[in-house]
């Protein structure tokens, strides 16, 4: 038979070195609390717990029944001070701020079912969230609801009934000719207009763009040095070696680089260390570009609305149909090898089976 598990107030006896320990678990002011008494008799012990449940069921019934959102703020706190890495921290925040206390917050923690988390998941895919955010938001609930179990808050954890969310890669639409003209066209009075066109002309990343200083561009070698990102609000060094990396300052990025110094200076930002930046002269928030800035653009210029970062699908893959070298372009996207840029790019490789052929009969014909 499988061992019962204990609820939230419950409470053990244990024996310790020679002690009997009365230990009861509750939460008290969003806070988890693990009092314990010390007895040298296993009947003071007993009569401990007692004592322990009643004051346990002195409190509020608010707190002794923890609601998914005050137990999640306190399991945030925990990972910020607690020994994990400051990304692990951002990574869990970007995901239970957003998008699972919007969902389940206010429901009672012990009363949480399997059905509500499938339907939180439903939701946050309906509403446009990307996969790999709703399986993220699986993963970090499931992690935080596992400690809860550990910690003999709630006797299960919901999560385990619930299928993992499948990460599925979207689709890679580079856009058109046409749909660049129009888009170029709709923002020809944007202030972001030279980034748009830094980002078709390069291939970086968003992140990447977004950290770039001043100092990042030689003019004497006429390089640009791609070394940093700003993402979820700092600055930090790129993921892999193979993404640092120099790309070249063609005459052509030389003139954006113009047009962009051109807009800094009509907003008086021309101090800025940091090349591109929002239009009060701050870093620019991904979340916030998107949804408020580049989406409208390409609404009114009719093209069917895709992130920003299908600028850099479209450099890869426009490089690629016109027959650049695959190793490359791989390096100019910062992969980390040809094969990642295969998986996402294949597409754009021009069919070359015909030439193939021809030189099969050059080779080996009679």
């Amino acid at each position: 038979m499988p061992k019962r598990r204990r609820s939230n107030g419950e409470g053990t006896i244990y024996q310790n070195n020679g002690k009997w320990i009365a230990q009861i678990s509750y939460w008290k002011n969003g806070k988890l609390k693990r009092p314990k008494r010390t007895c040298d008799k296993k009947a003071d012990a007993v009569a401990k717990l007692d004592e322990l449940r009643r004051e346990a069921q002195q409190l509020d019934m608010d707190e002794q029944h923890h609601t998914v959102e005050s137990y999640l703020t306190e399991y945030l706190r925990d990972i910020e001070n607690g020994d994990h890495a400051r990304k692990t921290f951002k990574c869990y925040n970007n995901v239970i701020r957003p998008h699972i206390i919007p969902q389940i917050g206010k429901l009672k923690l012990n009363k949480l079912k399997p059905s509500k988390i499938r339907t939180m998941l439903t939701s946050l895919r309906e509403s446009g969230v990307g996969s790999r955010q709703v399986q993220l938001a699986y993963v970090v609930l499931k992690t935080a609801l596992g400690r809860a179990v550990s910690d003999e808050i709630i006797m299960r954890n919901p999560c385990d009934p619930v299928s993992k969310p499948p990460h599925k890669k979207r689709e890679v639409i580079p856009f058109s000719r046409d749909e660049r003209a129009a888009i170029f066209e709709q923002a020809k009075d944007s202030f972001h207009l030279p980034m748009y066109k830094f980002i078709l002309s390069t291939g970086m990343r968003s992140s990447e763009v977004f950290g770039l200083e001043w100092s990042d561009i030689d003019y004497q070698t006429k390089t640009i040095s791609v070394n940093k990102q700003y993402i979820n609000g700092e600055i930090s060094k790129l993921k892999t070696k193979g993404s640092n990396r120099i790309l070249d300052l063609t005459p052509g990025i030389e003139k954006i680089m113009e047009d962009q110094r051109a807009k800094l200076k009509s907003k008086g930002h021309q101090d800025n260390e940091f090349i591109f930046c929002g239009v009060r002269g701050g870093r620019i928030n991904s979340d916030k570009h998107g949804p408020r800035i580049w989406n409208p653009i390409l609404r009114k210029a009719g093209v069917d609305v895709r992130g920003l970062h299908h600028l850099r699908h479209t450099f890869a893959s426009e490089l690629l149909a016109a027959g650049a070298d695959l190793l490359v372009v791989s390096q100019l996207l910062g992969h980390s090898s040809t094969s990642m840029t295969l998986e996402v790019y294949a597409h754009a490789l021009p069919p070359r089976r015909s030439q193939v052929a021809a030189k099969i009969d050059e080779l080996f014909g009679s």
